[in-house]
């Protein structure tokens, strides 16, 4: 099994998984589950660093390479760390995975969401999440709530209010296109709902296994 969760910086997406994080390790048997990221990859040094480069502030990459760095490290991730998790039947969860690229290169980049989705799946043989979790949320919220966190900005998140209403944009429309995969939360709201909705979404994942 395979659980992603999508979004945009200040939807409250990693905040969410880390209290999920903490659920599972009271709960449920810790060592069925597999936590992970995106860009870089859990314990996987390359990805790791490909993840470096493509946040670095400093850097300077142009969108064809840059959603091609993030697909290299992806090929990695899936093929070193979610493939043989799943085969060894964990359960692995990922904080963003290519619907990122979609949404991010895609959309916000303008290469297009349909030309960047085709070459994953072309190079992941069609591997694909079973659940997405997608926090929506609008720009100005977002952007309120980063600010009011202090949060560091790295390379993406110093892009223009342009670029993540089209990757939002974008978002929401993967969202209408795999509705069977797509679980969409309302990120608006106040953090404990926001949590409580996603544990909700998740039981019944956990409990449709069992």
């Amino acid at each position: 099994m395979f659980i992603t969760f999508e979004g945009i910086d200040g939807s409250g997406k990693s905040t969410c998984i880390e209290k999920l994080k903490h659920f599972i390790k009271n709960n449920l048997d810790w060592e069925k589950f597999v936590f992970t990221r995106e860009p870089g990859g859990y314990n996987l040094k390359e990805c790791e660093e490909i993840r470096k480069l493509l946040l670095n502030k400093e850097n300077h990459i142009d969108s064809m390479t840059e959603m091609l760095l993030y697909l290299a490290s992806r090929k990695m991730h899936v093929d070193q760390l979610i493939k043989p998790a799943i085969k060894n039947c964990k359960i692995v969860l990922s904080d963003r995975f290519f619907d990122s690229s979609f949404a991010y290169q895609g959309g916000g980049r303008k290469l297009g969401i349909d030309f960047v989705e085709q070459l994953n799946l072309k190079i992941l043989d069609n591997f694909m999440p079973d659940f997405t979790f997608y926090f929506a949320i609008d720009f100005e919220t977002a952007q309120k709530r980063m600010k009011k966190n202090n949060k560091n900005l790295d390379r993406l998140d110093q892009e223009n209010e342009i670029f993540f209403k089209n990757t939002i944009e974008a978002y929401d429309y993967l969202a209408q296109k795999y509705q069977k995969r797509y679980i969409v939360i309302d990120a608006t709201k106040d953090p404990d709902v926001v949590f409580n909705k996603v544990l909700e979404e998740f039981k019944k994942i956990i409990n449709f296994l069992c």
